[in-house]
C-alpha cells in the first residue's frame, strides 16, 4: 500500500491529465458511435463510412507537419486545452444542426476533418508533455494506464452509446460529449506542466518550414530513429488493415452471428486491458526494443491464428493475442521514444509517425478490398491456383479469402520484427542513443 501511495505521488500530475483525457475519450467515442448509427440509418451504405474516415485521415496528414512544430515550440498544456475547447464547440455545432433537423452528410465530413486536425495536435502534445511530468522509469507504467483507457473506452463507449440512444437520443450523447470536454479542460488546467524548452527570442526563431525540415532531418540523420520509424510504419499499417477487416472476418466465419462478433471483440478488448494493467504494474528495467520486437512477432502470430480461425474459440484466441501484444509493443515504442528523443523534437517525431501511418493506411485499405475479392477469394477455390493448396489452413467457406489476407499480414508482421533483430540500429537502439535532453 505504501508503495502504491508513493507511486501515485510521483505521477500525481499525470494522473490528473490521464483522468481528464480518459473521460473525454469516452465522450468522443460515444459521439463517433452515434455518428455511425445516424449515417447507417440515413444512407444504409458503406461509402459514407469510408468517406468519413478519409476526411479524418486526410486532415491528419495535412496538419501533422505543422502541428509537430507548434507543439515543440509552444505551451503543450495550452495546445491540449485549445483542442479540447474547439472539439467541444464542434459538438455544440452538431447539436444545433440536429436540434433544428438541418444536418446533412457534408456537415459530418466537415466535423471529421476538424476532429482529425485537432487530433493531429492533441496526440503529439500529450505524448510530448508526458516525459516532462513523468520520470523515465515510470513511462511504461503510465503508458499502461493510457492503454487501459483506450481499450476500456473501446468497449464501454458503444455500450453506453447504445443505451443512451435507446432511452434518450443522439442529442443526449452530444451533451455528454460536451460535458466530458469541459471536465477534461478543468483537470488539464489543474495539471502543472512545466515548459519543456526554454523560450527563444522571437527574432531568433526560424520559420515554420525551416523548423519542420529540422524535425525530419533530426529523424533521418539518426539511423535508429529512421529505421524504427520505417518498421513502425510497416507494422502499424498492415495491422490497421487487420483491425479493420476483423469484423467482416468474424461475421463471415460465424454465418453473420452478431453475438459471436461481440464475444470476439470483447475478448480482444480484455486482452488490451490486461496488457495495459501488466505494463502499469512493472518496473522499467527491461530492454524496450527487445520486448517490442518480440511482442510484435507474437502479435503477428495472433493475426495468423485469426486468419486460420473458423470458430469463436480460435478467433477469440487470435484476437486476444493481437490486442494484448499490440498494446505492449506500442507502450515499449512510446516509452523508448519519450526517453531517447530530444524534448524539443518529440512533438515533431510523434506528428511525423502519425502522419506517415495515416497516409499509408487509406492506400492499403484501397488495395486490400480488391486483393481479397479478386485474388484471395478466387484463388482459394480455384484448383489451378497456388492458393488452393492452403485450404487446409483456412477452409473454402465464407471468409476464407479474408483469412488468407490475415495470414499474409501475420507473416509480414512477424518477419518484419524478426528481421529487425538483425538490424543493430533497431535492436541496440537503447544503447546507441543517449537519454533525451532539452535540445
Amino acid at each position: 500500500m505504501k508503495s502504491m501511495i508513493e507511486n501515485f505521488k510521483v505521477i500525481r500530475e499525470y494522473m490528473k491529465l490521464w483522468l481528464g483525457q480518459t473521460i473525454s475519450l469516452v465522450g468522443t467515442r460515444m459521439t463517433s458511435f452515434a455518428i455511425m448509427i445516424w449515417i447507417w440509418g440515413e444512407y444504409d451504405s458503406a461509402i459514407p463510412f469510408t468517406t468519413f474516415a478519409f476526411f479524418v485521415a486526410a486532415a491528419v496528414v495535412i496538419v501533422s507537419p505543422f502541428a509537430g512544430v507548434l507543439v515543440d515550440n509552444n505551451n503543450k498544456k495550452f495546445i491540449m486545452a485549445a483542442t479540447d475547447i474547439i472539439s467541444g464547440m464542434a459538438s455544440i455545432v452538431l447539436l444545433i444542426l440536429i436540434h433544428f433537423a438541418i444536418i446533412d452528410l457534408w456537415h459530418l465530413y466537415a466535423y471529421a476533418a476538424v476532429t482529425g486536425a485537432l487530433g493531429a495536435f492533441q496526440m503529439p502534445a500529450f505524448m510530448a508533455a508526458t516525459p516532462i511530468i513523468v520520470p523515465k522509469d515510470y513511462l511504461p507504467r503510465v503508458g499502461g494506464l493510457m492503454a487501459i483507457s483506450k481499450m476500456a473506452s473501446r468497449i464501454a463507449a458503444p455500450l453506453l452509446g447504445a443505451i443512451v440512444i435507446r432511452f434518450f437520443s443522439i442529442s443526449a450523447i452530444l451533451w455528454i460529449d460536451i460535458v466530458t470536454f469541459v471536465f477534461a479542460v478543468i483537470l488539464l488546467m489543474a495539471t502543472k506542466i512545466p515548459e519543456g524548452i526554454k523560450k527563444k527570442n522571437p527574432a531568433d526563431k526560424p520559420g515554420m518550414f525551416t523548423d519542420m525540415k529540422k524535425g525530419f532531418v533530426y529523424i533521418i540523420e539518426s539511423k535508429s530513429l529512421s529505421a524504427l520509424l520505417v518498421m513502425f510504419l510497416i507494422v502499424n499499417a498492415v495491422t490497421a488493415v487487420a483491425a479493420t477487416l476483423m469484423n467482416p472476418l468474424v461475421l463471415a466465419r460465424t454465418q453473420n452471428n452478431e453475438t459471436a462478433l461481440a464475444i470476439v471483440l470483447a475478448i480482444a478488448g480484455i486482452g488490451g486491458i490486461m496488457a495495459g494493467m501488466y505494463m502499469a504494474s512493472i518496473k522499467a528495467d527491461f530492454k524496450k526494443m527487445h520486448v517490442m520486437l518480440a511482442t510484435i512477432m507474437l502479435l503477428g502470430a495472433g493475426v495468423f491464428i485469426l486468419g486460420t480461425g473458423q470458430n469463436v474459440i480460435t478467433l477469440s484466441i487470435g484476437a486476444f493475442m493481437m490486442f494484448f501484444f499490440a498494446v505492449i509493443a506500442g507502450i515499449c515504442h512510446n516509452s523508448f521514444v519519450q526517453t531517447k528523443v530530444r524534448r524539443d523534437m518529440l512533438g515533431r517525431y510523434f506528428a511525423a509517425s502519425n502522419m506517415i501511418v495515416q497516409l499509408a493506411i487509406p492506400l492499403l485499405m484501397i488495395i486490400s478490398g480488391p486483393l481479397v475479392e479478386k485474388y484471395f477469394n478466387v484463388g482459394i477455390t480455384d484448383p489451378n491456383s497456388s492458393l488452393y493448396s492452403l485450404q487446409w489452413l483456412v477452409g473454402d467457406g465464407s471468409g476464407a479469402g479474408i483469412g488468407l489476407m490475415f495470414i499474409a499480414i501475420g507473416v509480414i508482421t512477424t518477419v518484419s520484427a524478426g528481421a529487425s533483430f538483425f538490424i543493430r540500429s533497431i535492436r541496440d537502439a537503447e544503447d546507441i542513443l543517449v537519454d533525451a535532453t532539452e535540445g
